[in-house]
């Protein structure tokens, strides 16, 4: 019981720092172009402040491209971890209910419980595939 706390919170804690991280990058990236902007529009004149303007709209409109790639590439990355956690969490499941079976050949409930966690381990499995067919 305590293990699947700490496994929970460890997870939740893995991902609240890649969303601490990831709004950081935002921030940060927001901040400069923000102030070279200000900067550029404080001393420029007024034939420049048009090419400036248009040259941060594209630079910020690039940069909100790469940002969302690496955003999403992030996701794909935290989805494989979970799936990857996941099957190992069925497999310890698996070999506690191997255990038991051995003890206890004769108990029809256990068999219907290993054809489930076998079930369930091939859905994790292939989503776990997927995570990682994306992340390539």
């Amino acid at each position: 019981m305590a293990d699947e706390v700490q496994d929970k919170r460890s997870i939740a804690s893995y991902f609240t720092k890649k969303v601490v991280v990831s709004l950081s990058a935002v921030a940060t990236v927001l901040t400069i172009v923000a102030g070279i902007w200000a900067f550029e529009a404080h001393y420029a004149t007024n034939s420049r402040v048009d090419g400036v303007a248009i040259a941060a709209e594209q630079k910020v409109e690039q940069l909100e491209i790469q940002l969302a790639g690496a955003f999403e590439n992030q996701q794909h990355k935290s989805n494989a971890k979970y799936w990857q956690f996941m099957l190992e969490r069925l497999m310890k499941d698996l070999s506690e209910l191997k255990r038991q079976m051995r003890r206890y050949p004769e108990d029809e409930i256990l068999r219907e419980d290993y054809r489930a966690l076998q079930e369930r381990i091939k859905e994790v499995r292939s989503k776990l595939d997927q995570a990682l067919e994306k992340i390539k």
